[in-house]
């Protein structure tokens, strides 16, 4: 699963973002149940890197569990 992001970049934008991330990666450990064995960590965003500048508008979209509520 992963998440698609997309952007509208206007003919002048600014070179200044006024939102910016580079190299987010979020883990969420997952724990099995009472008798079971923990498993792997759960990576839901790896890796993501956008800058937003003035004017511009960031949509977000993919599919139930993608990690767009994480990024």
């Amino acid at each position: 699963m992963s998440a698609v992001l997309s952007r509208v970049v206007p003919a002048a934008a600014p070179a200044t973002p006024l939102v910016e991330a580079r190299g987010l990666t979020k883990d969420f450990d997952v724990s099995g149940s009472f008798l079971a064995r923990a498993t792997a960590p759960v990576r839901a965003v790896d890796s993501v890197s956008l800058a937003i500048r003035p004017s511009e508008v960031l949509g977000v979209v993919g599919e139930s569990g993608s990690g767009k509520s994480t990024l």
